[in-house]
């Protein structure tokens, strides 16, 4: 049975029409797509459609599918946490496999690139361009990752052109895709570097398009910023008129985002409100409206927040693949992120899906990391995400001495919390 027939047959099982399986992170005609094997979904996708149909993943992709998944998972975790040759290594296995998938060579390959790339080897330029010349035509988004990629390190060596080239090839490849956030982001690379390299009305061309994206998108902070750009080199080219209405939208779409920002909070305080009573699914369409509003708005810490209480969620429902993908999304925002119990919080929730997946290196990894974080934050609520997390690790630590010296301090939290461990260890966010 293939993987289109088995999500048919569970859904039919279940009474649910295609409509009800998309729900709103997809389209029926999606979902008809994924049932007749049209379409090859990722782990992310796959994860929700799962959840959706109350069965694990490796039910819908086979236990070796699964774990290649996994192991794909930790790739990106490795390549992240800068440890390339790690990341190479289990790669080389991925492809190596006996008739591996697919979409998940591709996706290996697209990871190997931006490896390679990273490490500045003399490689890496012939890898990209002999992928993408083998690349099937339906894999945009693909083309897109690398090009973007390839970009940036054209522009990291100095060669401007080649650089605007890659940028256009990956905006072209996302035309017709719904993908406003990559769009976004190669408009503004653009415009910047046609203006650096003195072909203003190129760049001008681009910010205008920009724009336009911004508004489509509701992309409030990269519109904002656009208008302060323009109101700026009005200024510089002596045009104090144009100058003056564009620092004056700029100033509009602020006032936007503080009310945007008020929104947000009221609707986290909400799903906060039902985590209390147990209403983890109230509180999990809350927090995902938090998320959108702080998104919209630009606002890093707000957004991590949000993403961090989704995920915690998503777990307590039993959904941890699901969270895995809010959980990175949220510590790719820490870069922007100050406060220590946010950083500590963010490390704690996406350590405990790594355990709950059973991948239990990066989980580790994790719990260290929201453990040297928290006893720099000053909010009360840390302290239960740091006995956690010292519960946690000293469960996986295979050092016996560090895991008794982990045990020892975590009880003594425990007591001055007055309480017990979580049983679901996404439970702490909210205790």
């Amino acid at each position: 049975m293939t993987l289109g027939e088995k999500i048919r047959t569970r859904r039919k099982e279940l009474g649910l029409t295609q409509q009800q399986l998309a729900g709103n992170d997809f389209t029926s005609a999606f979902v008809s797509q994924l049932e007749r094997s049209i379409l090859k979904p990722s782990l992310k996708t796959l994860s929700i459609i799962a959840a959706r149909l109350n069965m694990p993943v490796s039910a819908l992709l086979g236990e070796q599918a699964a774990d290649a998944e996994i192991r794909m998972t930790r790739a990106r975790y490795l390549f992240n946490a800068g440890r390339l040759e790690e990341a190479e290594k289990l790669l080389d296995e991925i492809m190596n496999e006996e008739a591996p998938r697919e979409r998940l060579v591709l996706l290996a390959k697209v990871l190997q690139a931006r490896i390679l790339l990273t490490k500045e080897d003399p490689k890496a330029f012939d890898f990209c361009s002999e992928f993408l010349a083998k690349l099937p035509e339906a894999h945009h988004d693909m083309v897109s990752e690398v090009e973007i990629q390839r970009g940036g390190a054209l522009w990291q060596k100095g060669e401007r052109v080649a650089a605007i080239n890659s940028w256009e090839v990956a905006l072209a490849n996302l035309e017709g895709r719904v993908s406003p956030r990559l769009r976004v982001t190669l408009l503004h690379n653009l415009a910047t570097a046609y203006v650096q390299i003195g072909q203003t009305a190129k760049g001008d061309a681009f910010y205008a398009e920009l724009s336009k994206e911004a508004e489509r998108s509701g992309d409030l902070e990269g519109l904002s910023g656009m208008y302060y750009d323009l109101s700026n080199q009005a200024e510089i080219d002596g045009n104090s008129a144009d100058a003056a209405k564009f620092a004056t939208y700029a100033e509009a779409i602020s006032d936007a985002k503080r009310y945007l920002l008020v929104m947000a909070a009221g609707v986290n305080s909400l799903g906060t409100h039902c985590t209390l009573r147990g209403d983890y699914s109230g509180a999990l369409l809350n927090f995902e409206r938090g998320v959108k509003m702080t998104k919209v708005v630009g606002d890093a810490e707000g957004t991590t927040v949000a993403l961090t209480n989704t995920a915690a969620c998503l777990m307590m429902l039993g959904q941890n693949e699901a969270a895995l993908g809010n959980c990175h999304e949220a510590v790719n925002l820490l870069p922007k992120i100050e406060s220590p119990w946010v950083k500590s919080h963010t490390h704690y929730i996406l350590a405990c899906a790594y355990k709950a997946l059973g991948v239990m290196e990066p989980a580790a990894d994790h719990f260290r990391k929201a453990i040297a974080a928290a006893p720099q934050a000053s909010r009360s609520q840390t302290d239960g995400v740091l006995a956690e997390s010292l519960y946690n690790l000293a469960a996986i630590t295979p050092d016996k001495a560090e895991a008794a010296d982990l045990s020892t301090k975590a009880q003594a939290l425990f007591r001055k919390l007055r309480r017990i461990p979580a049983e679901n260890p996404a439970e702490a966010l909210f205790i």
